[in-house]
Order: structure tokens, then C-alpha cells, then sequence
């Protein structure tokens, strides 16, 4: 269970820590996540924050995602966590506008709490999954150090597959 988060701890050391790695912005995001599986449809809120950092032309990314869906009473149905490395890159589209396509590895976490994995578990089971994250940032320069934008993210697992769209705001170094 824990392998999955310490191999994505262990590329991102062995990758943040090369000696041409360049930090170069940070970003925090809240939007919402959705299940993609035909007969599931879980979603809810999710927040992220990101580190970029520049190598070479290149740009690698460091993101953590977080959501759950919103019950007013009760408790919720389900809770997601992903730790992702990311590599990509920054295509100017104008002077202001931007698109950053990301691809990557990570560590997945889902606790069901009503059992729409599996039946025959206890509520509450908490799975741990190595992932595969596809995402891609639009965005537009506002100053020297401010971004906004949308990052719109497919996270690809063997436990069940979400999307999630968040806008967010990224400082620049």
C-alpha cells in the first residue's frame, strides 16, 4: 500500500534534487472532481497545490489534488488524494496566454465509505493505487509574478478513473 507513495516520494526527490532544477512558481487551485466509470457518478469539491520548476526547457511539476464530495448531512460518500510528478511543457500561445500539457506518474488514494468498490468490504476501506495523471494548464499572464488559469486533470488508475477541473492561481518566482 505505502510502496506506491514511497516510490512517487523517491522519484520526486531523486528529480527535485538535480542540480539543474530551476524553482520557478507555485500555484494553489479549488474546483470540483467527477468520477468517469460508466455507472458511478461520485464527484465533489477538490483543491490542489502545485510547485513548478523549470528543467532546461522543461518543466516538472510536484501536485498534490484533494477533494470529496460535499454531503450537507451525514457523512461523505467518498475522499480522494493524489500525489503527482509531473513533466511538461510551457507553449506560448500570446504574450499572456499559455498551455502547459503534463504527464506523469503517482500515488493514488480513494476511502470508500459506502462501498461502491466493492461490496463485501467494511465501509470506510481505504485503497492506495499507483496512477498515471494526464493534465494540462491553460492560462493567462495577469503581472510579471501573477497567473490565473484552469488545470483541467485525468487521473488514469486500475481502482477508478476521476477527472477534475480546478482554477487557480499561480506566483511566480
Amino acid at each position: 500500500m505505502k510502496k506506491y507513495f514511497n516510490i512517487v516520494i523517491l522519484l520526486s526527490t531523486c528529480i527535485l534534487t538535480s542540480q539543474n532544477l530551476k524553482f520557478e512558481s507555485a500555484s494553489a487551485g479549488l474546483g470540483y472532481f467527477r468520477t468517469i466509470e460508466g455507472s458511478l457518478n461520485y464527484g465533489g469539491i477538490s483543491y490542489s497545490f502545485d510547485l513548478y520548476a523549470k528543467l532546461n526547457k522543461n518543466k516538472i511539476s510536484l501536485r498534490l489534488l484533494s477533494g470529496e464530495d460535499l454531503k450537507i448531512l451525514g457523512s461523505s460518500s467518498m475522499s480522494i488524494a493524489e500525489l503527482n510528478i509531473l513533466y511538461g511543457r510551457n507553449i506560448a500561445i500570446s504574450k499572456v496566454f499559455y498551455i502547459e500539457p503534463f504527464i506523469g506518474l503517482g500515488y493514488y488514494r480513494l476511502k470508500d465509505n459506502v462501498n461502491f468498490i466493492k461490496q463485501d468490504v467494511e465501509k470506510g476501506t481505504i485503497y492506495h493505487k499507483l496512477a498515471f495523471p494526464i493534465q494540462v494548464n491553460i492560462g493567462v499572464q495577469l503581472s510579471k509574478h501573477l497567473d490565473i488559469g484552469i488545470i483541467n486533470s485525468l487521473n488514469i488508475n486500475p481502482l477508478i478513473n476521476h477527472y477534475s477541473q480546478n482554477l487557480y492561481l499561480k506566483y511566480k518566482l
